[in-house]
């Protein structure tokens, strides 16, 4: 079940673990339709991870827990570690992992420029990316690489733009992408085993 910040991450990123899932050949795990947390300030106030958990958990069949999240400038692993605690404090028994991409979720998708061209408004030739990361502004830079009269908007581009990366070459290039490729197995792990996970 994905703990997620915004209305463009609830279709993009079931998506996106999705094929991830298949990449995996994990064929059995189905992915829930992410919580939307409406902003991160909802998951990091006092209670209010644990208000989503609750959530979760009611749902049927939920065997883990995935809260994906942006770090927006702050470092991820202590974004991710601070959550993970809380999460600890209260959820012991069931699954979860915290992961936290590095600015932003767009960020992953400039790590894959080369199969995104031509998609979602964008130009048919965009210049490849070796460190995704390092752009400052990702959703600027999608807009300012679109079509004349166009720009980038979650809610309608995120989900196609998840399905037209290249997975193998975000994990490349993207740090906090293979931490998310890390936090998948993990959790797969975690339920096969029957044995509990808090990570990172």
């Amino acid at each position: 079940m994905p703990i997620v910040e915004g209305p463009g991450e609830v279709e993009a990123a079931s998506l996106l673990l999705r094929r991830m899932l298949e990449r995996n050949h994990s064929w059995n795990i189905r992915i829930q339709r992410p919580i939307n947390a409406h902003g991160i300030g909802n998951i990091i106030k006092l209670n209010g991870l644990g208000r989503f958990l609750k959530v979760a958990e009611k749902r049927d069949a939920c065997h883990a827990v995935l809260i994906l999240l942006d770090a927006e400038g702050s470092c991820a692993r202590e974004v991710a570690g601070r959550l993970a605690t809380r999460a600890r404090n209260h959820s012991p028994h069931l699954p979860i992992a915290v992961v936290a991409a590095k600015c932003h979720y767009e960020n992953w998708l400039l790590g894959s420029t080369e199969t995104l061209a031509g998609k979602s408004g964008l130009k048919d030739s965009l210049e490849i990316i070796s460190d995704p990361e390092s752009v400052p502004d990702s959703k600027r830079w999608l807009t300012d690489h679109m079509e004349k009269g166009k720009a980038y908007k979650e809610t309608f581009d995120q989900a196609p733009l998840s399905k037209a990366i290249d997975i193998d070459l975000v994990c490349q290039r993207a740090r906090s992408f293979r931490r998310l490729e890390q936090a998948l197995e993990q959790l797969i792990c975690s339920i096969k085993s029957g044995t509990p996970l808090i990570s990172p």
